[in-house]
């Protein structure tokens, strides 16, 4: 992590949905966005960005045209495929 250690917040919110933020938190940014995944982890934005800050996730954007799809090999090895359909994106573990 960064050599960082964890706010006590981190921990409990850690303990509650079962799994390491720095795990978590980059699908779930993809998926709903930061305010939408401060609202899912009951924190604020702003606590959100501090976190990916801490935890040094970087969030960057990229347009997807129709059709188009992203793939994205994580560092322990998963492999995320994200897929424009229609309005929203699609997120599936390929590996």
């Amino acid at each position: 992590m960064n050599g960082q250690r964890k706010t006590p917040k981190m921990l409990a919110v850690q303990k509650r949905i079962g799994s390491p933020l720095e795990k978590v938190l980059p699908e779930m940014i993809t998926d709903l966005g930061q305010s939408g995944s401060a609202e899912e982890l009951g924190v604020s934005k702003a606590t959100v960005g501090y976190w990916l800050l801490k935890l040094g996730i970087e969030v960057r954007r990229v347009a997807l045209g129709p059709g188009d799809k992203l793939t994205v090999e994580r560092a322990d090895g998963d492999v995320l495929e994200i897929k424009r359909v229609g309005e929203t994106l699609e997120v599936r573990r390929t590996a």
